[in-house]
């Protein structure tokens, strides 16, 4: 769940877009079809043993707080937590301008993002499986309505691998291009 939420907070920021928060988005849901974690359980348990969603959320922040993420980074803002988020596409991580934190790509967040997605993931948004659609894309449907047949799965996971084979390959040219331009703008100097 915390790699979705992840997801949601970098698109929210800007920072993963497009095909790159889909495909991002669409490897956790795959994972989902296989027993992977939806938050349906932890609601029912919560509402089994009378914990509201106001005191599961205390008690999860409480929880964010002491994260020892915290101690790679100047985190004094108390409104603020820390996490690891994604740019542009799957596997490249958000860099913040603290050097502690930059070396294991911590970046600073607001608690808010946090606690909205918790509340997201209370209401039930984010348990879903992603399923073949009858056109042949990729589709994410809620976990409740969707069958788990392991037919598609393979191709689904060879759909979800050949874009993040493009995004990836597309993301390095960018790299090289900007490199090649800051060489050049050097010379110039």
């Amino acid at each position: 769940m915390a790699v979705l939420w992840a997801g949601q907070i970098s698109n929210r920021m800007g920072a993963l877009t497009g095909n790159g928060f889909f495909v991002h988005q669409a490897m956790v849901y795959l994972f989902n079809r296989f027993g992977g974690f939806t938050f349906g359980p932890v609601r029912k348990l919560c509402d089994a043993v009378g914990i509201s969603q106001d005191e599961f959320l205390v008690e999860v922040m409480a929880k964010v707080r002491m994260d020892n993420k915290r101690g790679y980074v100047a985190c004094t803002d108390c409104t603020k937590s820390v996490d690891q988020l994604v740019q542009s596409r799957p596997g490249r991580m958000l860099k913040c301008d603290d050097p502690n934190a930059a070396i294991r790509y911590l970046t600073m967040v607001d608690e808010s993002s946090q606690i909205e997605m918790l509340e997201r993931a209370w209401a039930g948004e984010f348990d879903k499986v992603a399923v073949l659609g009858s056109a042949g894309t990729i589709e994410f449907v809620n976990v409740d309505e969707a069958t788990r047949a392991d037919a598609d799965a393979e191709v689904l996971a060879e759909k979800i691998r050949d874009l993040v084979w493009l995004l990836f390959h597309k993301d390095n040219a960018n790299t090289r291009m900007r490199r090649s331009r800051k060489a050049g703008n050097r010379m110039l100097s």
